[in-house]
């Protein structure tokens, strides 16, 4: 089975500045899954995600998938794929806590950091809109931003302040760095769980991309945590 993977693309050395399109990827690396990836282009390729957002999948049958989690059961079903099969039944159950955690709270505050903070915009803006017109490029950009800026605030994390929404970004952090320990791996198992690569995923989103904020000078003091991230990243995509 080969299946077509739709993703922004690469960015700042990472395969995609999306935790969730590198969360989905690394799966289908680290599991031997054929893809190839398609071309990206914002407005044609949102129109045909099924979530209205990226990542997605076409199968070879013609079906599609949105969202990285449902996408990943989905194959892991079909192709009898079990990364936590290692874990007792409360790993098992911490795992996915956690993995909610990091999906939905720590993302928004990364989502803050790029997008409603100067410091992230400046760098995110010239990636993401290079080729926009340059008449009306401003406007749409601007527009963009601020759509954004309404997506965080009705979540709720944009109703914080940013000393707020930074230290409950840093309380996740603390808290994976603490259940890490000093393992390799999450739970202290022999190989990558879907933890593992869920932490990989955000931790390497905010170290390597050149964006300061104190989420990443924070994350930068975990030093277990940011090992785990590069041992994974030099596992999956720098031996590819």
């Amino acid at each position: 089975m080969t299946l077509t993977l739709h993703k922004f693309g690469p960015c700042w050395g990472l395969s995609d500045p999306s935790p969730f399109c590198v969360k989905l990827e690394s799966f289908l690396i680290i599991n031997n899954i054929p893809y190839k990836v398609g071309g990206y282009d914002a407005k044609a390729i949102l129109s045909k995600a099924p979530k209205k957002k990226v990542p997605f999948v076409d199968l070879e049958n013609g079906e599609r998938i949105g969202d990285s989690n449902f996408v990943i059961q989905r194959l892991a079903k079909d192709l009898a794929i079990n990364m936590d099969e290692t874990l007792t039944k409360e790993q098992a159950a911490i795992s996915h806590a956690y993995r909610r955690m990091l999906d939905e709270n720590l993302y928004f505050s990364l989502l803050y950091s790029r997008w409603c903070e100067d410091t992230g915009w400046n760098v995110i803006k010239p990636i993401f809109f290079s080729d926009m017109p340059p008449v009306i490029g401003g406007f749409i950009t601007g527009l963009i931003r601020k759509n954004v800026k309404k997506v965080v605030y009705g979540q709720g994390t944009g109703r914080h302040s940013r000393n707020e929404i930074y230290a409950m970004a840093n309380r996740d952090l603390d808290a994976l760095s603490v259940l890490l320990g000093e393992d390799q791996w999450f739970f202290g198992a022999s190989q990558p769980t879907l933890l593992d690569l869920t932490c990989h995923a955000y931790v390497i989103n905010i170290i390597r991309p050149p964006i300061e904020n104190a989420i990443k000078k924070h994350t930068l003091t975990l030093n277990k945590l940011c090992d785990h991230a590069e041992r994974l990243q030099t596992q999956i995509y720098d031996k590819n």
